[in-house]
């Protein structure tokens, strides 16, 4: 861990998105003036599968596998993790996250994604 504190923030497709995106700036104005950083992290189901597909993506369209990273660090003692319940992705997630991905370029993992 780094020694300034540091909140990490996950934008995610798992809760509704005005909450998500609600309580970003909150964060920010409550720790305006700390030494605590915030960094964001994308870990929406579209993140994840477009991270598994990197072979068949340009160096531009990859993307870390962010949850994989943050599984990693909740095994270091000093992090605190908080993390609010959520469900498994619905027939709807999929077919958003194959949305999501499809209204970029065209990429060849889509083609994959059977929805």
């Amino acid at each position: 861990m780094a020694d300034t504190p540091t909140i990490i923030y996950n934008h995610t497709d798992e809760v509704p998105p005005l909450g998500t995106r609600s309580f970003l700036p909150v964060l920010r104005t409550f720790t305006a003036g700390t030494k605590i950083g915030i960094e964001t992290r994308d870990i929406s189901l579209a993140s994840r599968v477009l991270a598994h597909f990197s072979d068949r993506l340009t160096q531009d369209q990859c993307v870390d596998d962010a949850l994989a990273a943050l599984g990693e660090l909740v095994g270091d003692p000093s992090a605190t993790m908080i993390k609010l319940p959520n469900v498994s992705a619905s027939l709807l997630q999929l077919k958003a996250a194959k949305r999501d991905i499809q209204c970029g370029a065209r990429w060849s993992v889509y083609d994959l994604l059977v929805v």
